[in-house]
């Protein structure tokens, strides 16, 4: 509040300071009243609660993790080929029979990414048969597993994928499984599993994709029909079923 001069007579600066007073309480009040319009009431400061909880982000899936890529083998004639799984190989080799090249034969072993033999490939143009002489023959006990056309595009007329299982006289049942045109519910042989004679293609004599055993010599043996059923859900013979459901000739 400013000082007032005293030269001012008492009764006046009294009246003066009267005024004053009033004043400055009326400007505090009118003060006081704007800043209480000024404050928000609790109600209009405070957001209404909301009937929804908050919106939980949702998590991110995962990707799933591709196949690993399986990889086409091609044989040296350019008209056959089937798919490997990643990791595993085929070493196929060719033989040129006395310098003609229509006598060019191919023998090799498709092996697991260990290097265990899988399957044998045999396309044989030089002459040749892949069966036995012996006839009239009794054909053994053998359960047939799967009898799987193959498109015509594929390898031609009959042939299939085939799997089977049949006692071999050694007390222990054989396993075979391969490409074939044979037929597997009556063939008194029915390990003989190959595209053969005027059907084989290519002007191959015969010619075979087949399982073999962990020597890549012959088929694999089981202890009984059930051990080798089980072994049709194993990741490796799926894996070799699907070599084989793979084969084309062009």
């Amino acid at each position: 509040m400013p000082h007032h001069r005293r030269t001012i007579s008492g009764r006046l600066c009294a009246a003066t300071l009267a005024a004053a007073v009033l004043l400055g309480l009326s400007a505090c009040a009118s003060r006081a009243l704007e800043r209480a319009d000024a404050v928000p009431s609790p109600s209009a400061a405070a957001p209404a609660p909301s009937g929804t909880a908050a919106a939980e982000p949702t998590p991110t899936a995962e990707p799933e993790e591709e196949p690993a890529a399986w990889t086409t083998v091609e044989v040296g004639d350019g008209r056959t080929s089937w798919r490997i799984p990643d990791g595993w190989t085929a070493e196929i080799d060719a033989e040129v029979v006395e310098g003609r090249a229509e006598w060019t034969d191919y023998r090799g072993l498709v092996r697991d990414a260990s290097g265990t033999p899988m399957l044998r490939f045999e396309a044989i143009a030089s002459g040749g048969q892949y069966a036995t002489d012996f006839w009239p023959c009794e054909r053994p006990e053998t359960e047939v597993f799967e009898v799987t056309p193959l498109p015509e595009l594929v390898v031609g007329s009959g042939a299939a994928v085939v799997s089977l299982a049949f006692k071999d006289g050694t007390g222990e049942v054989t396993f075979a499984a391969g490409v074939s045109q044979n037929d597997a519910q009556a063939a008194c042989e029915p390990g003989i599993l190959a595209l053969h004679g005027d059907d084989a293609p290519g002007g191959y004599d015969y010619l075979l994709l087949q399982i073999v055993d962990d020597e890549g010599m012959s088929y694999p043996q089981f202890a009984d029909f059930a051990a080798a059923r089980a072994y049709l859900d194993s990741d490796e013979y799926l894996a070799i079923r699907e070599v084989l459901g793979s084969f084309e000739h062009r």
